[in-house]
């Protein structure tokens, strides 16, 4: 199941996210929608954004990933509205941090057309924040990605429990940068 702020995946959603061009999206313009339980708030930084290819074949070329912060988009519209007991975050780039994800984008555009093969990735993690009251147990979170304004949000992750899919340490790790606000 699909966390309901970033709606369902149904057959359009499926071919939207098949569209995607990480790419090719212009990087000022990409949005992140992220839903997490309302008493954790999240500041400019929170959250992350990485693009990142792995060649097959590494004497070929040297892996390629860049992560930068997430900076939240006042004023922007979420993907659904807020359903009971969840917030939504819309963030983007910051100007500088838009640059390093084109030239990043230039970089593994560049190693693909000189037949370079391998695997490419792009991720939404929460990296941080601060609790208005203790969070339990659990961390769910699910994210959205609008790759234009023009484009609609295309759910990227279903809801997941953040500290599951992280190993021991670095669920550990967060659970402690999760103070209070």
């Amino acid at each position: 199941m699909l966390l309901s702020a970033c709606g369902s995946i149904g057959p359009s959603g499926l071919a939207a996210l098949a569209r995607l061009d990480p790419l090719n999206s212009p990087a000022g313009s990409l949005a992140v929608a992220i839903s997490v339980p309302e008493n954790l708030l999240l500041s400019d930084g929170d959250a992350a954004l990485t693009l990142a290819f792995s060649p097959h074949d590494k004497a070929q070329a040297a892996p390629v990933s860049t992560t930068l912060p997430l900076t939240i988009r006042t004023g922007a519209d979420a993907p659904l509205a807020r359903s009971a007991g969840r917030k939504v975050y819309v963030l983007g780039l910051s100007v500088g941090d838009a640059a390093r994800f084109r030239r990043t984008q230039a970089t593994i555009r560049s190693l693909r057309e000189n037949a370079v093969h391998g695997q490419g990735s792009l991720q939404v993690s929460v990296t941080g924040g601060c609790l208005i009251r203790p969070l339990g147990e659990a961390l769910p979170v699910a994210t959205c990605l609008r790759p234009d304004p023009s484009a609609a949000f295309i759910p990227l992750t279903r809801e997941t429990d953040l500290f599951d899919v992280l190993n021991t340490t670095e669920a550990r790790a967060l659970r402690a940068r999760l103070g209070s606000c």
